[in-house]
């Protein structure tokens, strides 16, 4: 019997404990609106084809002229820039503004310049269309353009394995320049 007093006791006591113990903390987390865009930009970049690399890379831009975020998307916008321009060129669009906003990235960002020879292998792939080009890029026939190319591409083969952007970059330029790259579509 003095048991069963007991269990009342014991029970209030530990109902009381448990309600006198620190209060929980109540975490709210703030979702901005340039958070949701840039997660947006990096879900249509995802998605790959060519209108979803140009609206990213709209969405990047506008973005990136918001000061306090461009440490935060600049590697990200400069991808976005670089896969609209391979698309660019495999559907035999010559857009040189497309590289040119990559190099301008490059040279407003120091921490990107490690991407510098993605954009020089980018930069030299040609367009993929028919018939005879009339204004061809001389400027990587001479020497030091030669080797500057075959720096890039082996810095870009070094990261291909582990990494799939680069795999993207070093398979194009490995396409592009192909004696028979029309037969094999």
């Amino acid at each position: 019997m003095k048991k069963m007093k007991r269990i009342p006791g014991v029970l209030s006591l530990a109902l009381f404990l448990a309600a006198c113990g620190t209060p929980r903390k109540v975490v709210t987390v703030e979702i901005t609106e340039e958070t949701i865009r840039v997660q947006d930009a990096a879900s249509i970049v995802r998605k790959g084809h060519y209108l979803a690399f140009k609206r990213a890379v709209g969405l990047y831009a506008g973005l990136y002229a918001r000061s306090a975020l461009r440490p935060r998307i600049a590697s990200s916008y400069l991808e976005a820039c670089l896969l609209l321009a391979l698309r660019e060129k495999e559907i035999g669009i010559d857009n040189p503004a497309t590289i040119a906003s990559a190099d301008r990235l490059i040279r407003e960002n120091p921490m990107l310049a490690g991407l510098a020879p993605y954009v020089t292998l980018v930069s030299a792939i040609p367009p993929r269309t028919r018939g005879v080009m009339r204004d061809i890029d001389t400027s990587r026939w001479n020497k030091a353009g030669a080797d500057a190319l075959k720096a890039a591409e082996g810095t870009v083969r070094k990261n291909a394995a582990a990494d799939e952007f680069s795999a993207a970059v070093l398979d194009a330029w490995s396409c592009s320049f192909g004696r028979y790259s029309e037969k094999w579509r």
